[in-house]
């Protein structure tokens, strides 16, 4: 009908553009204003995503981590359409990788292994149920205290930032503001100290002492007509770059530095080459392989001659080291639990004042170029994780006995049945913490040097451990010192017999050096009773 009355169809389009323009005119406004808002609110987003949150660094990575991987996957499926690729290949090579991995048996016991690792995913909460069981603490209060162990969420921790130079009180009180909520915001690295003015004797090192008659072979002497700069001839070098050279080799080094390592890259080399090589190539093979180990012997002298510069240098030059102590709050019905984050170890504790004072000294050890000091806190968070959140009780019954246990049978394992006070306390703390994997690693957990002290106390008390003061002469510079012994009380030696085997054992030489921790303070007992074994009643 519209068809048969086309200015009736141009009367109905124009109604119906004067109506569109109404309701724009009507509500405009408030369209241009969401439209700002929308765009306000997504760049906003967009900014907090890739710049994080209250702490920069939390999110950071793993926006360049999406946004990268979402734009290399971008741009490659967009190259695949605009080019039209071909994506399709032959199936043969996965088949046969399947097929070879299917029939390895070291395949089928890895699944095995990873089967039933999957039986127990649901592990934790058993333990959890259990542990609150045990406990009386909520099972919710359980497992939210092992999660607050296993990772710091930046996002709700407080940063307190240290340095070479601050004292442990002042990062104790550090600590404590930062577990009331109030932590180092902003970084302010400005070691005491630093603040652009150079000493000149820092870096330098002693000037070696030259003989006077130091002449090159082969050189004469300068004299009037000779200039006395003038370097040696070609061959005069040479000859003295042999000499030196037959002297300063070390056959073992070159052994295990250099023909070692070139060794292994030569037969890494033919058998990747799969072993039959033409003749042209055999050359390039060596010269890879001599590269290979001449690189690592470099690498090892220059790290030498390094530390040899170092240690030749008068005076230490002046470092310092940034370290972050990140701290964080939890409190459930049954208590408040307080954690620390430093240095890649968790620490926990109901005291805070406690675990602030702990944090100081290991961050001290960190920033005296020491491996941390062990700590009960630590061994705390690791009880959490593992659904333990009976902490007094576990440090009651368990670590103190242990420890107990570990000095009585270090001094009953001496070799002359008596072993210096210090030393003994020293082993102990430092049981199992060693360097594996060539230095490169750290391990062990050790035990708490305030809690071994404590426990040697008390065995002293009960007289389960004897002391007796030993005093040896140093055979350098002639000079006195005295060594406490500790022994079993059972097995006490009179004091000549002690000092006579202090004199001779290589335990007490020793102690020359000094040891890192502590000695327990014992308060002098002039009637000390013997201990008697429960089960001798001698």
């Amino acid at each position: 009908m519209l068809e048969q009355h086309p200015p009736l169809v141009a009367l109905a389009l124009a109604g119906l553009t004067l109506a569109l323009i109404g309701v724009l005119w009507l509500f405009g406004g408030r369209l241009r204003a969401l439209g700002t808002s929308l765009r306000y609110r997504c760049k906003q987003a967009l900014v907090r995503f890739v710049m994080g949150g209250s702490h920069p660094n939390t999110s950071r990575l793993l926006a360049a981590v999406v946004v990268g991987s979402g734009l290399v996957a971008g741009v490659g499926f967009l190259g695949l359409l605009v080019n039209e690729a071909e994506t399709s290949t032959s199936s043969a090579p996965i088949v046969t990788t399947l097929l070879s991995l299917a029939t390895n048996p070291w395949v089928w016991a890895l699944a095995i292994v990873l089967l039933f690792r999957s039986l127990l995913f649901f592990g934790d909460r058993l333990l959890s149920r259990i542990a609150a069981e045990k406990s009386g603490y909520n099972y919710q209060t359980v497992r939210r205290l092992a999660e607050e162990a296993r990772q710091p969420d930046l996002d709700s921790c407080e940063r307190v930032l240290v340095q070479t130079g601050d004292s442990a009180q002042q990062i104790a009180r550090w600590l404590l503001d930062a577990f009331d909520g109030n932590g180092h915001d902003a970084p302010t690295f400005n070691p005491p100290g630093a603040d652009g003015e150079s000493d000149e004797t820092v870096g330098e090192t002693d000037v070696l002492e030259v003989p006077d008659r130091a002449e090159p072979i082969d050189v004469d002497p300068p004299t009037d007509e000779t200039d006395a700069d003038d370097e040696p001839d070609f061959w005069t070098q040479l000859r003295l770059f042999r000499l030196e050279l037959g002297s300063a080799v070390d056959l073992h080094g070159v052994l295990w530095r250099f023909l070692a390592p070139a060794g292994f890259a030569f037969v890494g080399i033919l058998l990747w080459l799969r072993i039959w090589i033409q003749l042209w190539m055999i050359p390039v093979v060596i010269a890879a392989s001599v590269f290979v180990g001449a690189v690592y012997y470099w690498a090892v002298d220059l790290r030498h001659r390094r530390r040899l510069k170092a240690l030749r240098s008068q005076e230490e030059p002046t470092r310092w080291t940034d370290l972050a102590i990140l701290t964080k709050t939890v409190e459930v019905p049954e208590t408040t639990m307080y954690y620390g984050f430093f240095d890649g170890n968790v620490y926990a504790s109901e005291d805070k004042h406690e675990l602030a004072r702990t944090l100081a000294d290991r961050a001290i050890d960190r920033l005296e170029g020491r491996e941390p000091a062990p700590a009960i806190e630590e061994k705390n968070a690791y009880l959490l994780q593992r659904y333990l959140p009976m902490l007094e009780a576990w440090r009651e019954e368990h670590e103190k006995v242990a420890i107990m246990d570990q000095l009585i049978e270090t001094v009953h394992d001496a070799p002359e049945g008596m072993i210096p006070r210090d030393l003994l306390v020293e082993q102990v703390v430092e049981y199992d913490r060693r360097y594996i994997a060539w230095g490169l690693l750290f391990v062990g957990r050790g035990r708490d040097p305030d809690l071994v002290r404590e426990v040697y106390r008390d065995l002293v008390d009960a007289h389960a451990i004897v002391e007796t003061p030993i005093t040896l002469t140093n055979t350098e510079d002639g000079t006195e010192r005295e060594i406490v012994a500790a022994s079993l009380g059972d097995e006490s030696l009179p004091p000549n017999v002690a000092q006579l085997r202090g004199e001779f054992s290589s335990l007490f030489g020793k102690q020359a050096f000094n040891t890192r921790y502590s000695a327990p303070t014992i308060d002098d007992d002039p009637t000390p009773a013997p201990f008697v074994r429960p089960e001798t009643h001698d």
